[in-house]
């Protein structure tokens, strides 16, 4: 039976076969609102000073302080709190990826009200995207071609009630880090249609319906960096809805080797103390034409 720090087989079975799971109840609800606290004084700032209003990025390449070394508190080092001094989803992370060495960068993502609103035949809002509609963490865009992010793990916790569809949750697509293969997803994505109507066929694949990941206060995401996602709607009129991301990385990996890209795109599970034991059907993704082919390839083991 697992500890307070450590994932149970169930979770371990689900973040496997899914790519994340639920951490119900990971941060104590005490650091949740120094954290709050701390971003409704700070947003102002950041509303004028950055070109997306709705997404906050600090603590680049960030070392967590450990035993040998007294690493002193970056400023809003209030957000690195919520996993350092939560025994409970520090120890999950660790049980995934081994203690966590740092964070490639901390992420606030604030939706609005309002955001992109339609409505079903009910007349309540929905997120109706298209399925071709999400990315992957990476620089894969015109900027460069950085993929996969330099982490081993992603880690959102809910700084606001998330709890009802399209109120700005995390939206993933589950299974889908083992299930395709994504070496060709930074070329493939630029072929993606623009948002203005140009009329193009889609080059990434068509994911189907996303699932959204309700979060209540205090709760935490464990999510795989090939599994394919996007940030949700929030069609609620009147409040924010807000998640803190931590990108962990791990103690064993050397994120600047030359085939450490190569090595985890072909093993996706290269990276964790956890892999599964079973083969997967991976569908490969490549530009041809600007359409998306695809081919089935089983990898065994």
């Amino acid at each position: 039976e697992a500890g307070l720090g450590e994932l149970g087989a169930g979770a371990v079975e689900q973040f496997q076969r899914d790519g994340y799971v639920v951490v119900k109840n990971a941060v104590p609800l005490e650091l949740v609102t120094e954290a709050r606290e701390w971003l409704e004084k700070e947003a102002p700032g950041w509303y004028a000073l950055i070109k997306r209003p709705d997404d906050w990025r600090m603590h680049f390449l960030q070392r967590f302080p450990i035993a040998e070394e007294r690493l002193p508190v970056p400023k809003h080092g209030v957000f690195l709190r919520l996993l350092l001094e939560s025994p409970k989803l520090y120890g999950y992370v660790a049980s995934l990826i081994g203690p966590p060495v740092g964070s490639f960068y901390t992420q606030i993502a604030r939706r609005t009200p309002g955001r992109g609103a339609t409505a079903d035949v009910h007349d309540r809002p929905r997120d109706d995207r298209p399925g071709w509609d999400y990315h992957l963490d990476g620089q894969a865009n015109k900027s460069g071609a950085r993929f996969p992010d330099h982490f081993s793990l992603l880690v959102g916790i809910a700084l606001s009630d998330q709890t009802e569809r399209d109120s700005g949750q995390l939206t993933v697509f589950p299974g889908t880090h083992q299930s395709h293969q994504w070496h060709d997803y930074p070329r493939v994505k630029l072929l993606r249609p623009n948002q203005r109507g140009q009329r193009a066929v889609p080059a990434l694949p068509d994911l189907g319906a996303g699932e959204p990941v309700l979060l209540a206060e205090g709760d935490a995401v464990l999510v795989h960096p090939l599994l394919a996602h996007r940030g949700g709607y929030n069609y609620n009129l009147t409040k924010n809805r807000d998640i803190c991301f931590l990108r962990c990385r791990s103690g064993a990996v050397s994120y600047q080797a030359p085939d450490r890209s190569h090595t985890f795109l072909d093993d996706p599970w290269s990276e964790f103390l956890t892999p599964p034991e079973n083969s997967v059907a991976k569908v490969h993704i490549s530009p041809k034409n600007s359409v998306l082919r695809i081919s089935q390839q089983i990898e065994n083991g």
